[in-house]
């Protein structure tokens, strides 16, 4: 029967290396258990490759530390006791060498301070306060300058020079606009806004995603492509409406209001229309339109009246004075469909076209088709054989001749 020292011979004697006896393998044996035995201070084989412990197992591991520097600790106390039992002396009096009570008590206050760091690292962490918080951010701010574009690192693009250089780079690389530009009023203010947005609470224009820092604010607006202002509901442009002024919008909208319902010219009748199925808080242009005898509707441009702000809202589409028609985003998919027109063609262009697509109505047999399509694959089958065929006669020779020197 063969055992372990057999086999490891024979595998010696295939790499062609000597045989050993069976007391070296046998020591070789004990060696490598003895390594496989080893195991570090907290119990974990030293051997073990990729080995990582879970966060229960960590926890348990403090606390069998926790527990035997505890025990150390009493051990210690134990022996000083002990110690200073046996030096208690017949009258009462205590002798204990003055080194020895050093050295115990240097023990004993390490071994505290070890326990003390441990209680600490398994405490929780409190919650910070908003003011503590706050404080923070404000020692990470990130200051930008009217020439720092809000999305690129700072100092990256010393090319800008000047505020109106960083509105185009960001226009251009970007994307960035300020919605209804018409009626800004403090651009450079809005500007500054949204950069302590960014550079202080580190926060997405579009989402208001908070990231740990204005790098990382800056990235997940360039990657997400969020690297504009959010301008559709109430409180998104309530948040930046002391940067806006819509007076003079206003004043335009009362006046078209008012002429559109005094207004009287001849003979024809004035149609007041207003949209009174949109939503509450929805601002509705109101448009004055006049009808002439026959019910046909008329748009002049009359003496103090702008209609070129005019738009003509039927539900899913907008009729702006130009002549152009603006679909809803919904209806894309329809309004991006080209569809052929008809084609109509003389008599002669028909009899030709009747001519030329004759073949389409033969009829094709399905069995003439494929023994045809047979008789083809042996043609080609026998072509190829043939010529194989004759390469190979053609190249057997009883001798071999050096084309050189014939």
């Amino acid at each position: 029967m063969q055992t372990e020292w057999h086999r490891y011979n024979l595998k010696r004697k295939v790499a062609e290396l000597p045989a050993i006896d069976e007391k070296t393998f046998n020591d070789k044996v004990s060696k490598i258990n003895e390594q496989r035995k080893q195991v570090d201070n907290f119990g974990i084989n030293v051997n073990e490759k990729d080995s990582k412990l879970s966060p229960k197992d960590l926890k348990k591991l403090q606390k069998q530390e926790l527990l035997k520097k505890k025990q150390d600790l009493l051990e210690l106390a134990k022996k000083q006791i002990e110690l200073k039992l046996k030096r208690i002396q017949d009258d009462g009096s205590l002798t204990l060498r003055p080194e020895v009570e050093k050295t115990l008590n240097d023990k004993i206050q390490q071994l505290s301070s070890d326990i003390e760091k441990i209680q600490f690292k398994n405490k929780p962490r409190e919650p910070l306060s908003e003011e503590e918080i706050y404080k923070k951010k404000l020692a990470n701010q990130k200051e930008f300058k009217e020439t720092d574009c809000l999305f690129c690192p700072l100092g990256s693009n010393k090319k800008i020079t000047t505020y109106e250089e960083n509105i185009e780079h960001m226009k251009l690389e970007h994307g960035f606009t300020f919605p209804e530009e018409k009626y800004l009023i403090n651009p450079k203010g809005l500007l500054k806004y949204l950069s302590e947005k960014i550079g202080l609470g580190n926060m997405c224009l579009s989402c208001n995603f908070e990231g740990k820092s204005t790098e990382s604010c800056q990235q997940h607006m360039i990657m997400k492509q969020h690297c504009k202002i959010p301008y559709f509901t109430e409180d998104e442009k309530f948040e930046i409406s002391e940067f806006y002024d819509f007076t003079e919008y206003n004043k335009d909208r009362s006046f078209n209001k008012k002429y559109g319902s005094e207004s009287v010219v001849d003979d024809d009748e004035w149609d007041d229309v207003e949209d009174d199925s949109g939503d509450e808080g929805e601002t509705q242009l109101v448009v004055t339109r006049r009808i002439d005898k026959n019910g046909n509707y008329i748009y002049e441009d009359d003496e103090g009246v702008d209609y070129t702000d005019a738009i003509f809202n039927s539900g899913d589409k907008l009729y702006l004075p130009n002549g152009l028609v603006l679909g809803n985003k919904k209806d894309l998919q329809v309004y991006s469909k080209h569809v052929k027109k008809e084609r109509t063609v003389t008599e002669g262009q028909g009899t030709v076209l009747a001519a030329e697509s004759r073949h389409f109505i033969t009829l094709i047999d399905k069995k003439e088709f494929a023994e045809k399509k047979r008789t083809w694959q042996k043609q080609t089958t026998d072509a190829k054989r043939d010529e194989k065929r004759y390469a190979k006669n053609a190249n057997n020779q009883m001798f071999y001749r050096d084309q050189l020197l014939q």
